[in-house]
Protein backbone atom coordinates (compact mmCIF):
# COMPACT_ATOMS: atom_id res chain seq x y z
CA UNK A 1 0.00 0.00 0.00
CA UNK A 2 1.17 3.45 -0.84
CA UNK A 3 1.30 4.71 2.73
CA UNK A 4 3.72 1.97 3.65
CA UNK A 5 6.20 2.66 0.89
CA UNK A 6 5.08 0.34 -1.86
CA UNK A 7 3.48 2.76 -4.23
CA UNK A 8 4.56 2.89 -7.82
CA UNK A 9 6.56 6.06 -7.45
CA UNK A 10 10.22 6.80 -7.96
CA UNK A 11 10.30 9.11 -4.99
CA UNK A 12 11.80 7.73 -1.81
CA UNK A 13 10.00 10.31 0.32
CA UNK A 14 7.11 9.11 2.45
CA UNK A 15 3.62 10.44 1.73
CA UNK A 16 2.52 13.30 4.00
CA UNK A 17 -0.96 12.00 4.79
CA UNK A 18 -0.37 8.50 6.22
CA UNK A 19 -0.05 7.25 9.75
CA UNK A 20 3.57 6.28 10.49
CA UNK A 21 4.46 2.62 10.33
CA UNK A 22 6.62 1.52 13.26
CA UNK A 23 8.99 -1.36 12.57
CA UNK A 24 11.47 -2.71 15.13
CA UNK A 25 15.19 -2.51 14.42
CA UNK A 26 17.61 -4.49 16.50
CA UNK A 27 20.64 -2.46 15.50
CA UNK A 28 21.34 0.80 13.74
CA UNK A 29 23.53 0.27 10.66
CA UNK A 30 23.91 3.05 8.07
CA UNK A 31 23.28 1.90 4.50
CA UNK A 32 25.51 4.46 2.80
CA UNK A 33 29.00 5.94 2.73
CA UNK A 34 30.35 7.63 5.89
CA UNK A 35 29.90 11.01 4.21
CA UNK A 36 26.24 10.41 3.40
CA UNK A 37 25.65 8.78 6.79
CA UNK A 38 27.07 11.81 8.62
CA UNK A 39 24.63 14.03 6.80
CA UNK A 40 21.60 11.81 7.40
CA UNK A 41 22.52 11.37 11.08
CA UNK A 42 22.50 15.14 11.65
CA UNK A 43 26.20 15.94 11.41
CA UNK A 44 29.60 14.50 12.31
CA UNK A 45 29.08 14.62 16.08
CA UNK A 46 25.70 12.86 15.98
CA UNK A 47 27.11 10.29 13.56
CA UNK A 48 30.07 9.58 15.88
CA UNK A 49 27.68 9.03 18.79
CA UNK A 50 25.61 6.57 16.75
CA UNK A 51 28.73 4.67 15.77
CA UNK A 52 29.98 4.48 19.37
CA UNK A 53 26.55 3.45 20.65
CA UNK A 54 26.49 0.52 18.22
CA UNK A 55 30.14 -0.50 18.50
CA UNK A 56 31.01 0.48 14.92
CA UNK A 57 33.76 2.49 13.25
CA UNK A 58 33.78 4.36 9.95
CA UNK A 59 35.88 1.53 8.51
CA UNK A 60 33.08 -0.85 9.49
CA UNK A 61 30.60 1.32 7.55
CA UNK A 62 32.79 1.23 4.44
CA UNK A 63 33.15 -2.55 4.73
CA UNK A 64 29.42 -3.07 5.26
CA UNK A 65 28.57 -0.94 2.22
CA UNK A 66 31.17 -2.69 0.05
CA UNK A 67 29.85 -6.11 1.05
CA UNK A 68 26.26 -4.99 0.44
CA UNK A 69 27.13 -3.76 -3.05
CA UNK A 70 28.82 -7.04 -3.90
CA UNK A 71 25.80 -9.01 -2.69
CA UNK A 72 23.36 -6.77 -4.57
CA UNK A 73 25.39 -7.05 -7.76
CA UNK A 74 25.53 -10.84 -7.49
CA UNK A 75 21.78 -11.08 -6.92
CA UNK A 76 21.04 -8.76 -9.84
CA UNK A 77 23.31 -10.48 -12.36
CA UNK A 78 23.17 -14.12 -11.29
CA UNK A 79 19.65 -14.49 -9.88
CA UNK A 80 17.17 -11.67 -10.53
CA UNK A 81 17.99 -11.29 -14.21
CA UNK A 82 17.17 -14.96 -14.79
CA UNK A 83 13.76 -14.95 -13.07
CA UNK A 84 10.54 -14.10 -14.92
CA UNK A 85 6.83 -14.58 -14.25
CA UNK A 86 4.35 -14.98 -17.10
CA UNK A 87 0.83 -13.58 -17.20
CA UNK A 88 -0.43 -17.16 -17.15
CA UNK A 89 1.40 -17.87 -13.87
CA UNK A 90 0.05 -14.68 -12.32
CA UNK A 91 -3.53 -15.45 -13.40
CA UNK A 92 -3.24 -18.99 -12.08
CA UNK A 93 -2.18 -17.69 -8.66
CA UNK A 94 -4.95 -15.08 -8.70
CA UNK A 95 -7.62 -17.67 -9.51
CA UNK A 96 -6.42 -20.15 -6.91
CA UNK A 97 -6.12 -17.60 -4.04
CA UNK A 98 -9.37 -15.58 -4.20
CA UNK A 99 -9.29 -14.86 -0.46
CA UNK A 100 -6.12 -12.80 -0.89
CA UNK A 101 -7.75 -10.34 -3.27
CA UNK A 102 -10.66 -9.13 -1.17
CA UNK A 103 -10.89 -5.48 -0.18
CA UNK A 104 -12.87 -3.59 2.47
CA UNK A 105 -14.84 -0.42 1.80
CA UNK A 106 -12.47 2.03 0.10
CA UNK A 107 -12.20 5.52 -1.32
CA UNK A 108 -10.01 6.37 -4.31
CA UNK A 109 -8.13 9.58 -3.58
CA UNK A 110 -5.99 12.35 -4.95
CA UNK A 111 -4.13 14.78 -2.71
CA UNK A 112 -2.52 18.20 -2.94
CA UNK A 113 -0.19 19.46 -0.21
CA UNK A 114 1.14 22.95 0.39
CA UNK A 115 4.00 22.22 2.76
CA UNK A 116 4.74 24.18 5.92
CA UNK A 117 8.30 23.54 7.00
CA UNK A 118 9.08 22.92 10.69
CA UNK A 119 9.91 26.16 12.47
CA UNK A 120 7.92 28.32 10.06
CA UNK A 121 6.52 31.52 11.55
CA UNK A 122 2.90 32.71 11.43
CA UNK A 123 3.48 34.71 8.27
CA UNK A 124 4.87 31.70 6.40
CA UNK A 125 2.06 29.50 7.71
CA UNK A 126 -0.57 32.01 6.58
CA UNK A 127 1.05 32.26 3.13
CA UNK A 128 0.92 28.46 2.78
CA UNK A 129 -2.75 28.38 3.75
CA UNK A 130 -3.55 31.12 1.25
CA UNK A 131 -1.78 29.17 -1.48
CA UNK A 132 -3.78 26.04 -0.58
CA UNK A 133 -7.07 27.99 -0.61
CA UNK A 134 -6.21 29.41 -4.04
CA UNK A 135 -5.45 25.92 -5.36
CA UNK A 136 -8.79 24.66 -4.03
CA UNK A 137 -10.63 27.55 -5.72
CA UNK A 138 -8.98 26.60 -9.02
CA UNK A 139 -10.23 23.02 -8.68
CA UNK A 140 -13.74 24.08 -7.67
CA UNK A 141 -13.69 26.48 -10.62
CA UNK A 142 -13.31 23.59 -13.02
CA UNK A 143 -9.55 23.08 -13.38
CA UNK A 144 -8.31 19.50 -13.39
CA UNK A 145 -7.19 18.44 -9.89
CA UNK A 146 -4.23 16.49 -11.33
CA UNK A 147 -2.99 19.55 -13.23
CA UNK A 148 -3.24 21.81 -10.17
CA UNK A 149 -1.51 19.19 -7.99
CA UNK A 150 1.38 18.90 -10.44
CA UNK A 151 1.85 22.65 -10.32
CA UNK A 152 1.32 23.33 -6.62
CA UNK A 153 1.73 20.19 -4.50
CA UNK A 154 4.77 19.31 -2.38
CA UNK A 155 3.63 15.73 -1.77
CA UNK A 156 5.55 12.82 -3.39
CA UNK A 157 2.37 12.02 -5.36
CA UNK A 158 2.78 15.29 -7.29
CA UNK A 159 4.28 13.59 -10.36
CA UNK A 160 1.14 11.43 -10.65
CA UNK A 161 -1.22 14.37 -10.36
CA UNK A 162 -1.71 13.67 -6.66
CA UNK A 163 -2.94 10.12 -7.26
CA UNK A 164 -3.08 8.13 -4.04
CA UNK A 165 -5.25 5.24 -5.20
CA UNK A 166 -7.63 3.09 -3.18
CA UNK A 167 -7.44 3.64 0.58
CA UNK A 168 -9.18 1.83 3.42
CA UNK A 169 -10.07 3.20 6.84
CA UNK A 170 -7.23 3.43 9.35
CA UNK A 171 -4.53 4.47 6.88
CA UNK A 172 -4.77 8.25 6.82
CA UNK A 173 -3.61 10.51 9.63
CA UNK A 174 -6.27 10.67 12.33
CA UNK A 175 -6.79 14.41 11.84
CA UNK A 176 -7.49 13.85 8.13
CA UNK A 177 -9.53 10.67 8.08
CA UNK A 178 -12.98 11.89 9.24
CA UNK A 179 -13.18 14.67 6.66
CA UNK A 180 -11.67 12.65 3.85
CA UNK A 181 -13.71 9.52 4.53
CA UNK A 182 -16.91 11.58 4.41
CA UNK A 183 -16.27 12.66 0.81
CA UNK A 184 -18.58 11.36 -1.90
CA UNK A 185 -17.23 10.44 -5.32
CA UNK A 186 -16.23 13.60 -7.15
CA UNK A 187 -16.13 15.82 -4.05
CA UNK A 188 -13.20 17.97 -2.93
CA UNK A 189 -12.33 18.44 0.74
CA UNK A 190 -11.86 21.67 2.63
CA UNK A 191 -8.28 22.75 3.27
CA UNK A 192 -7.07 20.43 6.06
CA UNK A 193 -4.15 21.21 8.39
CA UNK A 194 -1.56 18.73 9.68
CA UNK A 195 2.01 19.10 10.91
CA UNK A 196 3.12 18.76 7.29
CA UNK A 197 1.10 21.69 6.00
CA UNK A 198 -2.24 22.18 4.23
CA UNK A 199 -3.90 19.32 2.36
CA UNK A 200 -6.72 19.16 -0.17
CA UNK A 201 -8.21 15.79 -1.14
CA UNK A 202 -10.45 14.72 -3.98
CA UNK A 203 -12.46 11.49 -3.92
CA UNK A 204 -12.30 10.08 -7.44
CA UNK A 205 -14.47 7.09 -6.57
CA UNK A 206 -15.75 4.88 -3.76
CA UNK A 207 -16.45 1.16 -3.55
CA UNK A 208 -17.98 -1.24 -1.07
CA UNK A 209 -16.24 -4.44 0.11
CA UNK A 210 -15.57 -6.93 -2.66
CA UNK A 211 -12.93 -8.50 -4.88
CA UNK A 212 -10.39 -6.67 -7.00
CA UNK A 213 -10.11 -7.41 -10.72
CA UNK A 214 -7.05 -9.26 -12.01
CA UNK A 215 -5.95 -6.33 -14.17
CA UNK A 216 -5.88 -4.09 -11.11
CA UNK A 217 -3.32 -6.22 -9.30
CA UNK A 218 -1.61 -7.91 -12.25
CA UNK A 219 1.66 -5.98 -12.18
CA UNK A 220 2.06 -6.05 -8.41
CA UNK A 221 1.18 -9.76 -8.36
CA UNK A 222 3.84 -10.48 -10.99
CA UNK A 223 6.33 -8.59 -8.82
CA UNK A 224 5.26 -10.51 -5.73
CA UNK A 225 5.62 -13.91 -7.45
CA UNK A 226 8.94 -12.91 -9.00
CA UNK A 227 10.32 -11.83 -5.62
CA UNK A 228 9.21 -15.15 -4.18
CA UNK A 229 11.17 -17.03 -6.83
CA UNK A 230 14.20 -14.84 -6.26
CA UNK A 231 14.03 -15.47 -2.49
CA UNK A 232 13.75 -19.22 -3.08
CA UNK A 233 16.78 -19.19 -5.41
CA UNK A 234 18.82 -17.16 -2.91
CA UNK A 235 17.98 -19.62 -0.11
CA UNK A 236 18.87 -22.56 -2.34
CA UNK A 237 22.24 -21.07 -3.34
CA UNK A 238 23.07 -20.13 0.24
CA UNK A 239 22.23 -23.64 1.47
CA UNK A 240 24.32 -25.25 -1.28
CA UNK A 241 27.35 -23.10 -0.61
CA UNK A 242 27.03 -23.34 3.15
CA UNK A 243 27.08 -27.14 2.96
CA UNK A 244 30.38 -27.01 1.04
CA UNK A 245 32.00 -24.10 2.85
CA UNK A 246 34.70 -24.21 5.48
CA UNK A 247 33.91 -21.63 8.15
CA UNK A 248 36.95 -19.92 9.66
CA UNK A 249 36.69 -17.33 12.43
CA UNK A 250 38.98 -14.40 11.69
CA UNK A 251 38.06 -12.40 14.79
CA UNK A 252 40.20 -13.66 17.72
CA UNK A 253 37.32 -13.28 20.18
CA UNK A 254 34.96 -15.26 17.99
CA UNK A 255 37.61 -17.90 17.37
CA UNK A 256 38.26 -18.29 21.11
CA UNK A 257 34.53 -18.60 21.82
CA UNK A 258 34.11 -21.30 19.14
CA UNK A 259 37.10 -23.24 20.46
CA UNK A 260 35.66 -23.03 23.96
CA UNK A 261 32.36 -24.45 22.78
CA UNK A 262 34.07 -27.25 20.86
CA UNK A 263 36.08 -28.18 23.95
CA UNK A 264 32.97 -28.69 26.06
CA UNK A 265 31.80 -32.32 26.45
CA UNK A 266 28.71 -33.30 24.49
CA UNK A 267 25.61 -33.84 26.69
CA UNK A 268 24.05 -37.26 26.77
CA UNK A 269 21.76 -37.83 23.82
CA UNK A 270 18.37 -36.39 24.62
CA UNK A 271 19.34 -35.24 28.13
CA UNK A 272 18.58 -31.60 28.69
CA UNK A 273 18.57 -30.95 24.98
CA UNK A 274 16.32 -28.12 23.81
CA UNK A 275 13.54 -28.81 21.38
CA UNK A 276 14.65 -28.47 17.77
CA UNK A 277 14.10 -25.03 16.25
CA UNK A 278 13.40 -24.45 12.59
CA UNK A 279 16.22 -22.53 10.90
CA UNK A 280 15.45 -18.89 10.31
CA UNK A 281 15.58 -17.39 6.87
CA UNK A 282 14.78 -14.18 5.04
CA UNK A 283 11.47 -12.54 5.85
CA UNK A 284 8.76 -13.67 3.42
CA UNK A 285 7.93 -11.35 0.55
CA UNK A 286 4.74 -9.43 1.44
CA UNK A 287 1.69 -10.24 -0.63
CA UNK A 288 0.32 -7.43 -2.79
CA UNK A 289 -2.36 -5.47 -0.95
CA UNK A 290 -5.44 -4.85 -3.06
CA UNK A 291 -6.08 -1.33 -1.71
CA UNK A 292 -3.63 1.05 -3.29
CA UNK A 293 -0.98 1.63 -5.96
CA UNK A 294 1.80 -0.93 -5.78
CA UNK A 295 5.49 -1.09 -6.42
CA UNK A 296 6.71 -4.37 -7.93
Amino acid sequence: MLCFGTASTSSSAAPSFCRPRVTPRSRWIPRASPQASRSSAGGAEAFAKQLALNGLTEQDIVRIEEESQVVRKFIETEISSKVAITDVEAKSYFDSHPQEFQHPEQVKLRVLLVQVKPGSDEKEDAAARTRAEEARKRVLGGEDFAKVAQEVSSDPTKARGGEVGWVRKGVLLSELEPAVWALKAGEVSEVLKTKYGYHIFKADDRRMPGSVAFDEVKQSLIGFLRNGKIDANINRIVAERKSKAKVEALDPKVKAALESLQAQPNPAAGAGMPAPVAPSGPAPTPKPAPDGPKKP
